[in-house]
């Protein structure tokens, strides 16, 4: 699994978690259902801006920590 599909399945685990659709997400978000529902299936990457909205709305905001070291290269 490569980073982008962690990273995903980190988002979709604490999304479910919460019982949020993509569309909530979205919504406290303002990034669309389309690109998040690519996100959370590792088929492209999320900016550290989006990462970090994300993280906020899941209420992970120290997890996004690792995930922007996960998305660190070497």
């Amino acid at each position: 699994m490569d980073h982008n599909q962690t990273i995903g399945a980190k988002i979709k685990t604490l999304r479910t978690d919460k019982h949020y659709t993509l569309k909530t997400l979205s919504d406290k978000t303002g990034l669309s259902v389309g690109f998040l529902s690519q996100a959370e299936r590792g088929l492209s990457s999320i900016a550290v801006d989006s990462l970090a909205k994300v993280a906020a709305c899941l209420d992970e905001l120290w997890g996004w920590l690792e995930w922007i070291w996960m998305l660190s290269p070497g």
